[in-house]
């Protein structure tokens, strides 16, 4: 029974001191020079820095061409609302012709008889003024309307993504750069060391107190060194050149930008329900869109009323109206009612008001094609929303799960570290008393800064899995205090 209790002790004890040493990896591994990733409370002088960085992210961010083209997506949305609300409002159309009869071999006659009518002639210059109103179109102007709605949501959800995937471009390729400065630095800094350790190994060789084995692993080793420290040299420079084409920033901005998000960001991001992800919201939008459009269509088939009021009037710059008293000489006066009266080429005008009514009786099969059209929109619509619901929690899942196993080996690579330490410190003891195996403290620096350059790895290595985590959960912006705006148009 004791035995018992003995063990059951033993594993709690042994799991508190785990967990001890798991959260202290956690802190460790978010601990590096130059970058304080712990989020420690900064002095006044260092948060107003902060603000500055933040503003300078900011503008950079969301003056990004990628977003600015998204931004005027959002305005061209807008105005095709305007466009469809305009079917809400009467039409108002003038119309202003001039000409003169060239060929007259016709032998109309107006309403009254007559051959020679003004509004027949085809002189002087006529006026017509419509206005014309649509009285029912059986809903089909406002799914007009909610369809452009929708989709001009949809674009600014679209917007605020490009904003995010702009910022997680920059984070990752700002802890790439980051990256590969710090594992650039400590692989210099071992190398002087372990080019000394070779440079002493080929005096002994000279003085026939090692073997040429000897001597070329420490040469061998020494290469293999000047081959990472010149692959991490290229990838810094390859990360710089990204950081300034596409965000025209420098390394010391990079650095702030860096200690900004760390200081800002969760240890464990949290994840948010598929429903609230961007990306559903802009499918959602689509969705119901072409519902909408569905409806449009619909009702195209159907009958529309509109009401229409017109006025027309012919030849302008005559003076005298038809009828009107003129003297017996003039060209175009008949004697009528006991008085020449003007009774050819003269003004005239006439007020008409109907009501239409119009419906498409065959149109070849296009409404129909659009129906069609629409309805398989809609299904390829729904499997991209499917689709995304098992991607978002597929993603949300495997971001968590890499983040916790990152801890693990973030602290297991710590672990290394220090075993490799102390045995490095161990084995310096011991060479700079006896120097007879100065390959052995070559080869243990270079594993040393191998540990370390895996350290730094995995470090970044896990920021960049937080920025990933946070613009899926949508809450990077936030975070860094980027916001989105659509902007005036």
């Amino acid at each position: 029974m004791y035995k018992n209790k003995n063990k059951l002790l033993g594993l709690i004890l042994g799991a508190s001191f785990l967990s001890i040493n798991f959260v202290s990896a956690m802190e460790t591994s978010s601990s590096q020079p130059g970058i304080n990733v712990a989020g420690e409370k900064a002095q006044p002088d260092a948060q107003q820095a902060m603000v500055s960085v933040g503003a300078k992210l900011e503008s950079i961010l969301t003056s990004h061409p990628r977003v600015e083209k998204a931004r005027g997506s959002v305005c061209e949305a807008s105005f095709s609302i305007a466009e469809k609300r305009a079917g809400f409002f009467p039409k108002l159309n003038l119309s202003v012709s001039g000409g003169d009869k060239v060929i007259d071999k016709t032998t109309r006659g107006d309403a009254f008889g007559g051959t020679n009518s003004p509004e027949y002639d085809g002189k002087g210059i006529d006026l017509t003024l419509s206005l014309s109103q649509r009285l029912y179109d059986w809903g089909m102007t406002r799914a007009e309307v909610a369809s452009a709605t929708l989709t001009r949501g949809s674009t600014s959800f679209q917007g605020n993504y490009v904003l995010q995937t702009q910022i997680s471009e920059f984070y990752n390729s700002a802890f790439d750069y980051l990256a590969s400065r710090e594992r650039l630095a400590a692989l210099e800094e071992a190398a002087i060391k372990i080019r000394a350790n070779v440079k002493s190994i080929e005096a002994r060789y000279k003085r026939g107190a090692t073997r040429i084995s000897d001597l070329r692993a420490g040469q061998v080793l020494l290469l293999d060194l000047e081959m990472a420290i010149a692959a991490a040299k290229n990838e810094s420079n390859l990360s710089g050149r990204v950081l300034k084409s596409q965000f025209n920033v420098d390394g010391k901005f990079v650095e702030d930008a860096a200690k900004y998000f760390l200081a800002r960001r969760p240890d464990m991001p949290e994840m948010v329900p598929t429903r609230e992800a961007l990306n559903w919201r802009i499918l959602d939008s689509d969705y119901r869109a072409n519902g909408y459009e569905i409806r449009r269509l619909k009702a195209m088939r159907l009958p529309a009323i509109t009401g229409r009021v017109e006025g027309k009037a012919w030849d302008l710059t005559d003076g005298e109206a038809c009828g009107d008293v003129v003297p017996g000489a003039q060209a175009d006066a008949a004697f009528l009612n006991g008085a020449y009266r003007r009774n050819a080429n003269c003004n005239s005008h006439q007020v008409t008001a109907r009501l239409e009514m119009t419906m498409p009786l065959f149109d070849g099969g296009l409404n129909k094609s659009q129906r069609n059209r629409a309805n398989a929109r809609k299904r390829s619509l729904e499997a991209d929303m499917a689709n995304f619901d098992r991607y978002h929690s597929t993603e949300s899942r495997r971001a968590r799960d890499n983040l916790i196993d990152l801890f693990g080996r973030i602290s297991g690579q710590e672990s290394k570290k220090q075993k490799l330490r102390e045995q490095f410190n161990s084995e310096e003891v011991m060479q700079n008393k006896i120097r007879s195996n100065l390959g052995s403290l070559a080869n243990l620096h270079f594993q040393l800064a191998l540990a370390e350059t895996e350290y730094i790895g995995l470090k970044y290595e896990a920021e960049k899995v937080r920025v990933n985590a946070l613009v899926l959960s949508n809450q990077i912006s936030d975070i860094l205090e980027v916001s989105w705006e659509p902007g005036g148009c």
